[in-house]
């Protein structure tokens, strides 16, 4: 099989804290709440075990786009925003079905 699907993704981000970023590492950022275009692409095979067993591996390709920091630290101070470019992920799945009664005989 293949497939896709499109919508939005929901950025809560709470409190960012940057590595090894001098200045900006030290105190937690505030984080946005966004929406962003989301789309993401699909594809596995599904192969029968038994008769009334089967098996299913499947990829996912899932864009969730960017978000970003506010900007203030949990001290008050104004920073440059911290950018999450490219939210993506990779997925693998793997899945057993078992057919309890038959439907067509």
């Amino acid at each position: 099989y293949v497939g896709g699907g499109i919508g939005f993704a929901h950025h809560d981000v709470e409190n960012l804290i940057a590595v090894n970023a001098g200045a900006l590492g030290n105190n937690p950022q505030f984080g946005a709440d966004n929406y962003e275009f989301a789309w993401s692409l699909m594809a596995g095979v599904e192969t029968k075990i038994s008769p009334n067993m089967s098996i299913d591996i499947g990829y996912r390709y899932f864009d969730m786009g960017d978000t970003q920091t506010k900007g203030l630290d949990n001290t008050g101070f104004i920073n440059p925003p911290l950018e999450l470019d490219n939210l993506t992920a990779h997925e693998i799945t793997v899945g057993v079905s078992y057919q309890i009664v038959s439907l067509f005989h």
